[in-house]
């Protein structure tokens, strides 16, 4: 082997030989941080969103006590459990034990363990995180449900008013007749009123006599006398003018 091919084979086989050498990585079970709430909460919101984001994450409830739900997770031959603690402000979640992880003594007198369960422990973190902004979510969703609803409900009301309305002056025009088949339309013509004629000038006098079974009917006007053969020629004497009477100027209604 030259040199030149041994200088670029030695780093390739130092980058195997920290694979091969590379060995499990330890977290101390000490390292729990609480994650501050943004918004305060009440408690049984935030053990809500625990108890649903330990059913996300696969973790059963062992035990409960105010504040603080006790908790196992199971990956075939390995167990973890946690105890998580809770206010309106703040979660953390605490190693307890576990079993078929590796375990060393730190340098601290602590317990180092196979750094696998911090990362189940983040995982239930976030979730809790997560489940805690599903109430706010829920709330802004139903608030934009009111809103749609109110919207959709002013709409129909104007559209009912509307409806109501065209009806009520339909009903208050009366009905047109329909022609029928093969007819033009009727126009109806509006009926112009005539007005009645007025009465002459002067006074009217009415007086009848009888000759030979006839029947003679009076009627003067500005005092002069109008003898008329009939009712019908006495009634346009009385409205148009004596045209049908006969005037008699040997007599007077004065």
């Amino acid at each position: 082997m030259t040199f030149r091919a041994s200088r670029f084979l030695a780093p390739a086989l130092l980058a195997l030989s920290v694979v091969a050498c590379g060995g499990t990585v330890y977290t101390s079970t000490k390292t729990a941080e609480p994650v501050l709430i943004a918004r305060a909460e009440s408690p049984a919101e935030v053990r809500a969103a625990v108890i649903r984001a330990m059913a996300g994450r696969k973790f059963s409830a062992l035990g409960e006590e105010p504040g603080k739900i006790s908790a196992r997770l199971d990956k075939r031959d390995i167990t973890l459990d946690v105890d998580i603690e809770y206010s309106g402000t703040q979660y953390v979640v605490k190693y307890v034990r576990s079993t078929g992880l590796a375990t060393k003594p730190g340098p601290n007198g602590e317990v180092l363990v196979d750094g696998h369960w911090s990362g189940w422990v983040r995982g239930l973190k976030s979730r809790i995180g997560e489940e805690l902004l599903v109430p706010k979510k829920e709330a802004a969703e139903t608030a934009q449900r009111e809103r749609e609803y109110q919207l959709l409900l002013e709409q129909h009301r104007t559209a009912q008013a509307q409806a109501n309305a065209q009806a009520a002056q339909a009903a208050s025009q009366p009905p047109q007749a329909q022609p029928a088949q093969g007819q033009a339309p009727v126009v109806i013509q509006p009926v112009i009123p005539v007005p009645l004629p007025s009465l002459p000038a002067g006074g009217v006098n009415v007086s009848r006599s009888t000759t030979k079974g006839s029947q003679t009917i009076t009627c003067c006007i500005n005092g002069a006398f109008y003898a008329c053969p009939s009712q019908e020629a006495f009634k346009k004497c009385m409205s148009l003018g004596p045209h049908e009477c006969t005037r008699d100027a040997s007599k007077s209604c004065k």
